[in-house]
């Protein structure tokens, strides 16, 4: 009988334990980022979240920066704290550089989702940028005619 509670007790206390990392797991995260590709990161109203990166942090961006707060930490040179600064946020970008590469970020603002801890593990590919002469070749093969700006005008 009391092998029975026992192991009763210990499944509950196992099942509490999964519940609670599995609430956990949705608000922080440990990833590995595409540097060809933007990375959603879900912030919401009224809330902050901490972004970790694997290097030092050199240099931020922001789209919006009267919407998005981005505060590099004074103890930590990898670590930045966002929030948004009004409650009317909108979906905005967030460029990074660090001391060996550049993390290109989407802001978004959210109600449900929340994620209050970003842990960038890792990183992989590179941007992908593209030449005068694919712009134009995209252009052509489009039937679109190539426009330039002269002087204020368009041609």
């Amino acid at each position: 009988m009391k092998c029975s509670k026992f192991i009763v007790s210990i499944t509950y206390a196992c099942l509490i334990q999964i519940l609670l990392s599995a609430n956990a797991s949705a608000s922080i995260s440990r990833t590995n980022v595409d540097l060809g590709k933007s990375t959603e990161l879900r912030i919401g109203p009224g809330r902050i979240s901490v972004l970790k990166l694997p290097e030092a942090i050199a240099e931020t961006k922001v789209g919006a920066p009267r919407k998005l707060k981005v505060l590099l930490s004074s103890s930590d040179p990898t670590e930045l704290t966002l929030f948004w600064i009004e409650p009317q946020a909108y979906r905005t970008n967030l460029i990074i550089r660090t001391t060996k590469r550049t993390f290109i970020f989407d802001v978004i603002p959210v109600t449900k989702g929340h994620q209050d801890l970003v842990e960038v593990r890792g990183a992989y590919g590179a941007p992908a940028f593209i030449s005068e002469n694919q712009k134009t070749n995209r252009a052509n093969s489009n039937g679109n005619k190539s426009r330039t700006i002269h002087q204020g005008r368009i041609e």
